[in-house]
Parts: C-alpha cells; sequence; structure tokens
C-alpha cells in the first residue's frame, strides 16, 4: 500500500482468494483507508504442503523365459522360398522358436498342408538400393517396415526374446 498525500491509500490488498502458489491479488486504487497511519503494515503468511504418490506397474506375462519370438525377411521370388520351405519341412532354423513369423513383399505359400496353409506376411515392396563402397543391398527400410508390422502386431510382447532369423 501507498500513501497518496491526500487521506486516500492505493496498492495491492491480498482478499485470501486463489491457491497458495498464486494468490488473487485485487487492486482497488479507489479504497480510501481512514484512519490509520502511513507508517502501518499488513503482513499475510501462506502455507502451502506437497504430498508425493507412487505408482507401482505390476506386469503379467504368458511365457516362461527363455521364449523366443522369430521372424525371417523373405524375398518372395528365388532360393530364398525354397531355403524357408525346407526349414519349415524340418522344424529347424526360426521354426524352433515358440513363435514365428515369415515377412516378404507379398504372400507367399510356405506349406499347402494339411494341415494348415501357411503363408508369409505381405509387408509390401522390399526393392531396395545396391551400393555403398563394398556393393551392398542398402535395406535400412525395408527392415524399418519389418519392424513397423512386428510392432503393429504385438505378437512378440509374449515372448521373452525376438530373434530376427537369416532365412
Amino acid at each position: 500500500m501507498s500513501y497518496t498525500g491526500d487521506g486516500a491509500y492505493t496498492g495491492i490488498r491480498y482478499d485470501g482468494a486463489g491457491t497458495a502458489d498464486a494468490p488473487e491479488v485485487v487492486y482497488d486504487e479507489d479504497e480510501h483507508m481512514y484512519g490509520i497511519e502511513p507508517t502501518t503494515t499488513q503482513t499475510t503468511t501462506t502455507t502451502t504442503s506437497r504430498t508425493a504418490t507412487t505408482t507401482t506397474l505390476t506386469l503379467t506375462t504368458t511365457w516362461t523365459p527363455p521364449s523366443l519370438y522369430c521372424f525371417a525377411l523373405m524375398m518372395a521370388k528365388g532360393y530364398e522360398v525354397d531355403l524357408i520351405r525346407m526349414q519349415l519341412r524340418k522344424g529347424v532354423s526360426l521354426f524352433q522358436c515358440d513363435y514365428w513369423e515369415v515377412f516378404s513383399s507379398e504372400e507367399v505359400q510356405l506349406s499347402p498342408g494339411p494341415p494348415v496353409e501357411l503363408y508369409s506376411k505381405s509387408i509390401g515392396s522390399m526393392k531396395c538400393e545396391v551400393g555403398g563402397p563394398f556393393g551392398c543391398a542398402l535395406n535400412t527400410d525395408v527392415f524399418v517396415k519389418a519392424w513397423k508390422r512386428i510392432f503393429e502386431d504385438q505378437n512378440y510382447l509374449s515372448y521373452g526374446w525376438t530373434v530376427k532369423v537369416d532365412p
């Protein structure tokens, strides 16, 4: 508060509203406070308290470690199809895992059945440039597509380990 010299005070008055961190401040320039000397001081004390909260998350799984989710990327045309089919018939490589998936540019029949026809899952085009100092496939984008599909399907969540297997 400040004394204006004509018997009036102007300034800030705290009226108790608002929160402890940000009290509501009321500006009242027209209020006249008679009978109070200019040396009067008003003090307001605010007490605050904080509470900490701890949250615990319990995750339940359906697998017994170690369990394996395995996947492979396969070219839809060429020798990799025959190689994957042979591995499936013999139950070797990724087909020994607790759960497996084969990804390719299109659905490819892996087993005619019986008991069940099995197909690869399509992730779209797997075309990529060849280059670099060693003339390698620059196929990072192909693997990113596969990982996106894996994350979308979420089958890997039921297993302890995720393994990328070459055909």
